[in-house]
Parts: C-alpha cells; sequence; structure tokens
C-alpha cells in the first residue's frame, strides 16, 4: 500500500508500541504502550476483510473531553478497496484519546465530533464505528464500499506501529521516567497526608477519652458526696 511508502515510514524500522494478540485487548495496555510517543505512527484495524487505519502525526496524548492534535494525520483503507482520506483544511478535529475523564466516551477516535467520530474505536473494544464524512478529513468509506453514512463493526486486530527511530523511543521512556517519579512523589505526600489524619484522630480520641474520663470522675465524686450527706442525715 501507498501509505506505507511514506517518507516517515521508510526511514526507520517499525516498533509495535500494542498489538492485541500479543499486549491483550486492553485500553488501558493500548495507553501503556502509545503514551507520550512522539510519532509518527501508524494504527491498523481489521474487521473481516476490511483492512484500515490511520496516520498519526502528533505525539500520543491524553486529550481528556476534548479533540487535539497537529501535524500530518491521514485516514486509509487498504481493503478490500485503497482509499486514502487527507485533511480537507475545513475542520480541526484531528484526534481524541481519552481515558481517565469517566463522564466522556472513552476510547480513541478521528475526525468528526463526540458521537459520531469518523473513526471510533471505544476502549471495550465493542461499539466500533466509521462514518463516511465529516468536516476534518475527505468523504469516502473506511470500512466496506458503501454509502451509509455510519457502517457499525467489530475489531478482530488493532495493532499501533511507532516509526520514530531510537530517538522517539528515547523520548517515550524519559516522560514515562517523568510520569512514575511523579506518581511516586504522589503517594509519598498522600502517605504523609494519611499519617497527619491518624495523629491527629488519635490526639482528638486521646482528649475526648480523657475529658470523658474527667467526667466521669466528678460523676463518681458527686454521687460518693450526694451518698455521704444522706448517711449523715
Amino acid at each position: 500500500p501507498l501509505v506505507l511508502r511514506r517518507p516517515e515510514f521508510t526511514q526507520f524500522p517499525w516498533k509495535p508500541l500494542y498489538l492485541d494478540w500479543r499486549d491483550g485487548r486492553s485500553f488501558f495496555r493500548l495507553t501503556q504502550g502509545v503514551l507520550h510517543y512522539p510519532g509518527p505512527t501508524l494504527v491498523l484495524c481489521r474487521s473481516g476483510e476490511n483492512c484500515f487505519g490511520a496516520v498519526v502525526g502528533c505525539p500520543w496524548e491524553e486529550t481528556g473531553a476534548k479533540y487535539r492534535g497537529s501535524g500530518d494525520f491521514l485516514l486509509f483503507q487498504i481493503s478490500p478497496k485503497y482509499n486514502e482520506l487527507h485533511t480537507s483544511g475545513r475542520g480541526g478535529n484531528l484526534m481524541y484519546f481519552n481515558t481517565k475523564m469517566s463522564h466522556m466516551p472513552s476510547g480513541l477516535g478521528f475526525g468528526g465530533q463526540q458521537g459520531a467520530a469518523r473513526l471510533w474505536l471505544p476502549a471495550d473494544f465493542q461499539e466500533a464505528h466509521s462514518v463516511i464524512s465529516d468536516a476534518t478529513f475527505e468523504k469516502g468509506c473506511l470500512v466496506g464500499n458503501t454509502e451509509d453514512f455510519m457502517v457499525r463493526f467489530s475489531m478482530d486486530v488493532l495493532e499501533v506501529w511507532g516509526a520514530g527511530g531510537a530517538e522517539a523511543d528515547q523520548s517515550q521512556g524519559q516522560r514515562m521516567q517523568v510520569d512514575a517519579s511523579t506518581r511516586q512523589s504522589a503517594r509519598k505526600v498522600d502517605r504523609a497526608r494519611l499519617m497527619e489524619n491518624s495523629f491527629d484522630k488519635e490526639v482528638l480520641f486521646e482528649k475526648t477519652f480523657k475529658s470523658a474520663d474527667g467526667s466521669r470522675h466528678v460523676q463518681e465524686n458527686d454521687e460518693g458526696l450526694t451518698g455521704a450527706s444522706r448517711s449523715v442525715g
């Protein structure tokens, strides 16, 4: 296919960032493999006889509830026929990549908009779909050979390949180390806060118990004095 002969994919050996048949059908594993990779990357998906995907020309970062991305993007169909869908210049919804915001759709999307991405690969690997047109990419079919606006499909195979070479690998590794260090620091802060809270609770309980003991002693003394008064009477 011509897409594989693009200059960015011929400079360095390809590296498998995520292979569902190797890493398991887990969006968490996919995220671990692609996050912070500076690109370029190739997303390949197969559903039955249909083979299609996307060229990603920007670093893989969480987008949250918004579409983001810049650089060279392309949607393509390899089979049953070959088709390249370039950016149209009319829209900027290039890439949606959300795993953290639970109130928003979780998954990977290209083009379109939330709920109707041009190519949508959900985090649960279930309700994937493509639509025939949007404002970001040229009009054309990605799955099958149909004029239907939306085509739903099951993902038989999903792969992501990196073609950035050793420099891209090093950049991703450094960013992952920073993430790990940040998480470790956060854990230490959480443990420190837990210790502070535990200490505060202990001090509070101790004061409460002492106060309760003091009240009990006063009550016992009062009862003792009352009993003595009755005896004297």
